[in-house]
């Protein structure tokens, strides 16, 4: 019952993503506890981490002169199908771009294919700690079917110059946020007119910034049994 009620809280809120500051949140969290020292299972419970190479990072970071990690965002993938076997499927992907207060997409990108190799799963998987996560993919489905594209949030293009550090990455990431803005009608038109019946999720790749010096990458499996993991992994200098 609390999952359900959270669920209807999040669903409550103006932005389809709102529910991802949450997330945003709790990664800031853990990652504030695992620069003072915590293990990584401490740091971002009640989330299964797994961190093999936990020691590794540290020690990157700190020659780095890395004091603090935050939250850049995390990839979204969503399969769009029908029940009658034969049709194509269409496969979004999106960067969510994600603070403790609010959240908008860095890439909204798709494209239709015949066949597609992704371990999606029904929104319906995602509960407890991944309920977030289904809260905001069946309000931007909501959105998308309604043909209301224009009230799909993106990250402000000032914001992302003061965000990033490195000009290449910042270029890069401007360049396909601009892109994204620009198809978003198109992608969602596609959508629409597919006259799906079924839609999955899943989350992938995670990113922190590490100040002006680089990016923590890491990411989620959702298992079987609907338990979510997070897998912390390394840290990767900005280019010169």
């Amino acid at each position: 019952m609390a999952a359900l009620a959270l669920l209807a809280v999040l669903l409550s809120q103006d932005s389809p993503l709102k529910p991802l500051t949450e997330i945003a949140k709790h990664l800031d969290k853990g990652a504030a506890e695992f620069m003072k020292g915590a293990e990584p299972a401490e740091a971002w419970k009640p989330w299964d981490v797994k961190a093999a190479k936990a020691q590794e990072l540290r020690d990157a970071l700190k020659a780095a002169g890395v004091k603090s990690l935050s939250n850049l965002g995390f990839e979204l993938e969503f399969v769009f199908k029908k029940k009658a076997a034969g049709g194509n499927l269409y496969y979004l992907r999106t960067f969510v771009w994600a603070s403790g207060e609010e959240a908008a997409f860095l890439a909204f990108d798709g494209r239709e294919e015949k066949e597609l190799h992704v371990q999606s799963k029904p929104l319906d998987a995602y509960k407890d700690a991944s309920a977030p996560f289904a809260a905001a993919a069946d309000a931007l489905v909501k959105i998308i079917l309604a043909k209301e594209a224009s009230k799909l949030p993106f990250m402000d293009a000032e914001k992302l110059t003061k965000l990033v550090a490195s000009e290449k990455v910042r270029k890069d990431a401007g360049a396909r946020l601009e892109q994204s803005r620009k198809n978003a009608p198109a992608v969602c038109a596609a959508i629409v007119a597919m006259e799906t019946d079924v839609v999955e999720l899943r989350i992938d790749d995670q990113s922190f910034l590490a100040g002006d010096k680089g990016m923590v990458r890491a990411g989620w499996e959702l298992g079987r049994d609907g338990k979510l993991t997070y897998n912390l992994g390394g840290f990767r200098g900005f280019p010169k």
